[in-house]
């Protein structure tokens, strides 16, 4: 997306946790999670398991179908990301 910035996994749920009004301690408590874990998946680091799917949509009052939504939409984004950096100057 040229001129916009798409917004990753891990701002989508911060913009979520806070909209909830629960700290990351809060958060990971009830999703029954370490904060360091939660802390993680809101920096995108790693993957992002189905049962924490379910417990982040849970958590944060999201539909089950929009998290998994968002899921596959980074996903998408950072493939393409990878695609485009990996084709040489020539197009080849």
């Amino acid at each position: 997306l040229i001129g916009e910035r798409l917004m990753s996994l891990g701002d989508y749920l911060i913009q979520k946790r806070l909209q909830n009004k629960l700290t990351q301690d809060e958060a990971a408590i009830l999703m029954h999670i370490t904060p360091n874990r939660l802390s993680r998946i809101e920096r995108n680091i790693g993957r992002v398991y189905a049962d924490e799917i379910a417990a982040l949509a849970r958590v944060l009052e999201v539909p089950e179908v929009e998290l998994l939504n968002e899921v596959d939409r980074y996903r998408n984004f950072k493939l393409s990301m990878k695609n485009e950096m990996n084709i040489s100057p020539e197009g080849k």
